[in-house]
């Protein structure tokens, strides 16, 4: 699962096999070690009694938690991604974007052994 932060936004990407386990067990999660006794957990985590995504944040973990059947279609379906924004002040708001993670365009920025969702554009082919 890749996690990006840009300013008041928070984007996670899955591949397959991420968006399967997600579907399946209501979790996923991944780690970044900084020194043997520091690390950072991100997770995603399904519950069925919320209504819409949210985003919370602890000393070490940041947790983003989508309503259950949200996950359900989305992994079933052709659906990209799920998105929301979290208000946290009068006008301002957290984007939190969570979607499949599509192959590169370009082969060379392609992570070797890396599996992902096959790129729509790429399926397409080109009319003369």
């Amino acid at each position: 699962m890749k996690l990006r932060l840009y300013g008041d936004s928070i984007r996670l990407r899955l591949n397959p096999a991420e968006v399967e386990e997600f579907a399946r067990s209501g979790s996923v999660h991944a780690t970044t070690h900084f020194t043997a006794d520091c690390s950072f957990l991100y997770r995603l985590k399904a519950d069925a009694a919320i209504e819409q995504p949210s985003a919370t944040l602890t000393a070490c973990e940041l947790c983003i938690t989508v309503p259950r059947a949200e996950v359900v279609d989305w992994a079933a379906t052709d659906r990209v991604a799920i998105s929301t924004d979290q208000e946290w002040r009068q006008g301002q708001a957290l984007s939190i974007l969570i979607e499949k993670d599509f192959e590169c365009l370009d082969a060379a920025k392609h992570q070797a052994g890396e599996v992902l969702y096959p790129h729509p554009l790429a399926l397409k082919t080109t009319q003369p």
